[in-house]
């Protein structure tokens, strides 16, 4: 094999390479952020290592009691979607399943809220700003909606 043909092997195995690298790099990138947890979970991890333990494990079970909750609201959207595409609408049954799902949701949301605040209600008012920080960033519940593009109704 001549010179020449082998710095051609070597820039198409070094393009090749940067390819491959830019691939995981990129799928472990989207990995990362598909995994984040729970912006409420997030919101604990401000808190010094005794309080944030507490209110993980605080977070934990609330989740797991939400759990049959969480499956019902699955269950009615589910049927809702199913019900959606009948040949013959039922825009009540429809209606229903939907209220249903969003009953169970509100549900949940009450729960998490209430074990919420009932936890920052132990917490010293130099914790309790750390965590309501946290709970105003992401998707916590504190966080502030945005505000519309200027010009556009609200």
């Amino acid at each position: 094999m001549t010179v020449g043909k082998m710095k051609v092997m070597l820039a198409i195995s070094v393009v090749v390479n940067l390819f491959a690298l830019g691939v995981i790099g990129g799928g472990a990138a989207m990995w990362l952020a598909t995994t984040s947890r729970h912006p409420i979970r997030d919101a604990g991890d401000t808190l010094p290592s005794a309080d944030r333990r507490r209110f993980h494990q605080m977070f934990k079970s609330v989740a797991q009691e939400a759990r049959p909750l969480q499956q019902s609201a699955r269950e009615s959207r589910r049927a809702a979607a199913l019900l959606f595409v009948q040949p013959t609408f039922d825009a009540a049954a429809v209606g229903e399943a939907l209220s249903r799902a969003r009953d169970a949701d509100l549900a949940v949301r009450t729960d998490v809220e209430t074990a919420l605040v009932g936890f920052a209600a132990t917490l010293s008012p130099v914790e309790r700003q750390a965590l309501a920080t946290g709970l105003s960033q992401g998707g916590g519940p504190l966080r502030q909606p945005k505000r519309p593009p200027a010009g556009r109704p609200k």
